[in-house]
């Protein structure tokens, strides 16, 4: 699903921005 997606890529970001 695109939503899963988003999620993740959300949580990639959130992981590289900290």
């Amino acid at each position: 699903m695109v939503i899963v997606k988003q999620y993740i890529l959300m949580q990639a970001r959130l992981k590289h921005f900290y």
